[in-house]
């Protein structure tokens, strides 16, 4: 692990607002126990450091950031013929271009090339992106749908594993999220409206549909069955989920 001592107050890059980013202490660990280690310690972890860098310009001031960059093991994409499990610190593009998410879950990598733009993807992370606990982004109901469950390392040594769609404030760090038996799954997600996520997904199995809404909160919504009735809903959100749940059927039944 390498560490890099507080540097002096810094202009952010690329703004034009002035603020500057406080000093803070830069370490690099290399595995999950030294990032461990460091949380133990107070450190505030960062994998692509989009959101981290937009809350610090908000004013966050982390006394030490633990760069996830140089743990290998959180970037691991694997499929032992039951499982497909995705390092949290896999980027956006490279979850889309993996060979074996391509192979075994081809929705999943499509829908997933779609998060973002260019800069995010090549950036951004799937554990960055569903900790943020940004109801707008995609991670979380695409995993919701898919019932992906969320693994994570606790600060003591323990591990707790929770549905990837209700992981904020989870705490401990993020390892992987895992995805049962992918190859019968169909994916279909509309993003007509910036700020919501409709996902569907339907069982090769047994032919059942699970929908997931995103947007409207912390944790998507989730419900079963291609009615897709979510008592929460009224008005605007009802009528959104009645107009584009049919079409989204429809297209995954195409295929």
């Amino acid at each position: 692990m390498t560490t890099a001592g507080p540097s002096s107050p810094a202009e952010l890059v690329g703004s034009h607002s002035g603020f500057r980013i406080a000093p803070f202490e830069l370490a690099r660990p290399s595995t999950v126990d030294e990032t461990l280690a460091l949380m133990r310690e107070g450190a505030t972890v960062m994998g692509g450091g989009l959101d981290l860098v937009d809350r610090m310009k908000a004013g966050l001031s982390p006394r030490c950031i633990a760069s996830l960059s140089r743990v290998e093991a959180l970037k691991a994409v694997s499929f032992d013929g039951q499982t497909l499990r995705i390092g949290a610190g896999t980027t956006h593009r490279c979850v889309s271009s993996d060979t074996q998410v391509n192979a075994v879950f081809p929705d999943l990598a499509r829908i997933w090339s779609g998060i973002g733009n260019v800069r995010i993807r090549a950036r951004g992370t799937v554990g960055g992106n569903l900790m943020a606990a940004m109801p707008a982004y995609e991670a979380a109901t695409i995993l919701a749908a898919c019932g992906a469950e969320a693994v994570f390392g606790d600060v003591d040594g323990g591990a707790r594993v929770v549905p990837a769609g209700q992981a904020v404030d989870t705490g401990g760090l993020l390892l992987y999220v895992a995805i049962a038996e992918p190859g019968k799954i169909r994916l279909s997600i509309d993003r007509s409206l910036r700020d919501y996520a409709l996902v569907v997904r339907g069982d090769f199995a047994d032919g059942r549909v699970i929908v997931a809404l995103g947007g409207l909160g912390r944790n998507p919504l989730v419900a079963v069955g291609d009615k897709a009735e979510i008592p929460v809903l009224s008005g605007f959100h009802a009528d959104y989920l009645s107009a584009v749940l049919p079409r989204l059927l429809e297209r995954m039944r195409r295929g």
